[in-house]
């Protein structure tokens, strides 16, 4: 065993200091989100949780936008192409006009069909990629998707290139290479910890509920994220969000959150969307009501 000397690890309270500064952060895309949550400080890890199609990825794809406006962000995307994602990327850093966005329908037999989507115009395509040049960084998942291959990438983007933001879309994506899912799990997440905690950056973790019987119960706790309990344990911030387009709202749960949220100051008739702060270790837990623009793939 290490011979230490355990004296050099009492701290006199008084020769610890104290510095009146806040740390380095980055912001959400909403002002009462950053109240409530104090933003994507560096040296934490922030949980977006949700159930399938909830609108996790648009919402972290928001988070993105708003980083790389003032600092460099490393993404791993393991539940979509590199190339679908960017697309996402170029229709929610471009805002919408008529000029810059087309709708292509799909033709089927030279027949054209009701099934279509939103491109950005090529003058937005350049003005984004100026915008992003050096900025924004995807790993590309033919390197490996198992926990040493992606430890590796982030220490190299953050040594080499300075990225002090990074995303992980998401835990479940990671090869497993035992059959105690649990434990690999919670392991990979204290390796990626340390590494948040060490280097101060931040990282944000997209991330599944274990599937609930309670149909039509559409809040879920922290201890219901998929996986290892470790996750919203050792998050600094935990985000719960909630796709309402397909919810009815005319049920006893709905009509009781509706309560809840108008008594924070959001009508639930108008919301497309909220994000329920689960967790946070700054300000306060709370709600924020979103509305969300089709064409742009975006809330607000």
């Amino acid at each position: 065993m290490e011979n230490k000397n355990w004296a050099d690890y009492i701290i006199d309270f008084s020769q610890i200091p104290y510095e009146r500064k806040l740390e380095e952060r980055a912001l959400y895309p909403f002002g009462t989100l950053n109240f409530l949550t104090g933003g994507m400080e560096l040296g934490e890890i922030s949980i977006i949780a949700g159930e399938t199609g909830s609108g996790k990825t648009t919402l972290v794809s928001m988070c993105v936008s708003e980083v790389i406006k003032h600092d460099k962000c490393f993404c791993i995307y393991g539940e979509s192409t590199i190339e679908k994602q960017a697309h996402a990327h170029y229709r929610q850093m471009t805002p919408y006009t008529d000029k810059d966005y087309t709708f292509i329908n799909y033709y089927k037999d030279g027949v054209k069909t009701n099934v279509g989507k939103f491109f950005v115009s090529e003058s937005a395509e350049r003005d984004i990629k100026q915008k992003t040049a050096k900025k924004l960084f995807y790993y590309d998942p033919k390197g490996g998707m198992d926990i040493n291959s992606i430890m590796q990438v982030m220490k190299l983007a953050y040594e080499k290139g300075g990225i002090k933001y990074f995303v992980i879309d998401n835990l479940m994506q990671v090869s497993m290479e035992t059959n105690d899912e649990i434990r690999e799990m919670k392991d990979n997440f204290e390796q990626l910890r340390r590494f948040v905690i060490d280097n101060k950056v931040h990282l944000i973790v997209l991330a599944h509920y274990r599937k609930s019987n309670d149909y039509g119960v559409f809040r879920r706790r922290l201890e219901e994220i998929a996986g290892t309990s470790a996750i919203g344990n050792k998050c600094a911030t935990a985000l719960n969000i909630i796709r309402l387009d397909n919810v009815d709202r005319e049920s006893k749960y709905s009509k009781a959150f509706a309560k809840l949220l108008e008594n924070n100051g959001y009508d639930f008739a108008e919301c497309d969307a909220i994000v329920e702060v689960l967790k946070t270790r700054h300000n306060k837990l709370g709600f924020v009501g979103l509305k969300y623009n089709k064409k742009t793939n975006t809330y607000y």
